[in-house]
């Protein structure tokens, strides 16, 4: 395979296509293809990057390939000498081989894994945690990142998307740009995580996205704090204030997953961190079984802006701290407004801190509805993106719906209704056709059920 097949993209959108067909078991039926794209696969034919099936239909049903066909088929029937193709379909088991052909098994350093799954399917086995000497890059045909790479952190692998690969052979200097502010954010956090005596909450693959039931969210309202507080030391081994302190951090790690989420929590700092390339917030968490009134943690909130904002820039790394996320089992709405206005104002020496409030039930919604979203559809933690406008745009909208007048549990509830929508209704066409080919009822689906069966 020559490696116009990567650089030419109206080639390289084909053979993706007709690759990542084959890998699910599909074809592409050329009664269904335009003639631009037919004619880049006859290109393809020709060179062996693709094959072409020509299929002869029985009239009892039976099909046969035209360069294979018997004299009459298998329930007797005669079948005419030199027949006509009733069906014409193309396949391509270029992937691994031909790609291998063209990148080899090193680039710069880097060992090339030719992965064949999807993202949220990576092996967690198979990767290499960190410090190592190894580094290895990750290509599939099914990786599919809007930032063009992704790191998990703690390990030393770096996922490329597939619209990527073609900068592996002509523009490597910016693959590698991309690798490296990845990783900066990475070991920003890991600075900050060793400052802070804090922990990295898991966002690795396959790490639990949900780890208790939701209810746990909302127990406040349906028993004492007393009773609360002994049913989760029995289920966690700790208090629920403390459990209460993860519970917030694990929902805003749902709700974003590129994000770096810090456990923290101690006489000097806030309960955590939430860090993105270009900002940072801090987290309190409270579960009062009373009302929580912003103003109260007025005086230690400074402390903690403060200690952060003075803090040696080697070892804060220079996050623009900008916000302050509150998560409280209830917030109290006396004077709301001014509360929020007081806490702005205070800090303004320090930063210009955006201020969100997230009450237990709609941590609860939220906890309900994302793991869903992400873990169910192809390649959907990768869809809501730390380094995308909508991120951004996700975080400013937090701001309004819960604050800096009131906190709108509904509105809340209804634009996380549309993050959810409009994540399903843009994923990729050719991910909806292998969720299909997935759905009970297709072949491969039947093949599923009588494995399941078994």
């Amino acid at each position: 395979m020559n490696k116009g097949w990567i650089t030419d993209n109206e080639k390289f959108d084909v053979l993706t296509e007709a690759v990542q067909k084959t890998m699910v078991g599909g074809v592409l039926r050329k009664s269904d293809l335009s003639d631009p794209k037919i004619e880049i696969l006859e290109e393809g034919v020709e060179e062996n990057v693709v094959s072409k099936k020509r299929v002869y239909k029985c009239h009892c049903g039976k099909r046969y390939t035209l360069e294979n066909i018997p004299k009459e088929c298998s329930r007797g029937h005669k079948i005419p000498e030199n027949p006509s193709a009733d069906v014409e379909h193309y396949v391509s088991d270029a992937y691994p081989a031909g790609f291998k052909d063209l990148f080899g098994a090193k680039i710069n350093g880097f060992e090339i894994r030719y992965d064949q799954h999807f993202l949220d399917e990576v092996p967690i086995g198979e990767l290499e945690p960190s410090p190592s000497e190894s580094q290895y890059l990750h290509i599939s045909p099914f990786y599919d990142i809007e930032d063009g790479v992704h790191i998990y952190p703690n390990y030393e692998d770096i996922f490329v998307s597939w619209d990527r690969i073609g900068d592996l052979l002509s523009d490597w200097e910016s693959l590698r740009d991309d690798f490296q502010n990845f990783l900066k954010l990475i070991d920003d956090g890991r600075r900050l995580e060793d400052k802070e005596d804090a922990q990295i909450v898991s966002t690795g693959p396959q790490s639990s996205n949900h780890t208790v039931d939701t209810g746990w969210y909302t127990r406040l309202h349906s028993f004492d704090k007393e009773t609360v507080n002994q049913m989760s030391q029995t289920k966690f081994g700790r208090s629920y204030n403390l459990q209460f302190e993860r519970l917030g951090n694990e929902c805003l790690r749902l709700m974003f997953p590129r994000g770096i989420s810090l456990q923290a929590g101690g006489s000097d700092q806030p309960d955590g961190y939430l860090l993105f390339s270009d900002r940072a917030y801090m987290i309190e968490s409270k579960c009062y079984s009373s009302q929580f009134k912003i103003s109260s943690e007025q005086d230690k909130a400074n402390r903690y802006v403060r200690r952060f904002t003075e803090m040696d820039s080697s070892r804060a790394s220079g996050y623009n701290l900008c916000g302050y996320i509150f998560i409280a089992h209830e917030f109290n709405q006396n004077e709301f407004a001014k509360d929020l206005r007081s806490f702005t104002k205070s800090n303004i020496e320090y930063a210009n801190l955006d201020v969100i409030c997230l009450d237990d039930r709609m941590m609860e919604y939220a906890a309900g509805e994302l793991p869903d979203l992400y873990r169910d559809e192809p390649s959907s933690p990768q869809r809501i993106y730390e380094n995308s406008d909508h991120y951004h745009d996700m975080l400013d909208y937090l701001v309004e719906l819960t604050g800096p007048k009131n906190i709108d549990g509904d509105l809340f509830k209804q634009y996380l209704d549309l993050i959810v929508e409009d994540a399903r209704e843009n994923m990729a066409t050719n991910e909806k056709e292998f969720a299909k080919a997935l759905e009970r009822g297709s072949s491969i689906g039947q093949k599923l059920d009588k494995a399941f069966a078994n």
